[in-house]
């Protein structure tokens, strides 16, 4: 039982990052699944990231994001790593002032680049 409880409680192993991807970007997720993500800007109401595969560091996003049910909380350049923790649709964020509430980043749309998408902008 301990072996078992020892087994399943290990942190999870960062993957290697792929040549393609930025030496800044920074890997978020979990054990199964996650991305690299790289801040490119930062304004007041506003960040500009880009979202790469994890496996082969593929571009996936590449977006100006807004903030959602954040009221006074905001990214610095200085503390964004820890206060992101994974992408899915949105950047899903860590706001440990208030940690019963949701605070997100939303994507524009439309993107700078888009992977899945036919339609993007060019800068």
């Amino acid at each position: 039982m301990i072996l078992y409880k020892w087994f399943f409680n290990q942190p999870c192993k960062v993957p290697e990052k792929p040549d393609n991807v930025p030496r800044s970007a920074v890997w978020k997720g979990d054990c199964d699944e996650g991305q690299w993500i790289e801040l490119v800007s930062m304004r007041e109401d506003t960040c500009r990231f880009r979202i790469y595969q994890e496996y082969d560091g593929s571009l996936i996003l590449d977006a100006d994001f807004y903030y959602v049910d954040c009221e006074n909380f905001r990214l610095t350049k200085d503390n964004w790593v820890e206060h992101i923790a994974y992408f899915g649709n949105n950047l899903e964020l860590y706001d440990k002032s208030n940690p019963n509430k949701r605070c997100y980043l939303a994507p524009i749309y439309p993107p700078y680049y888009d992977a899945y998408s036919l339609v993007t902008v060019k800068e």
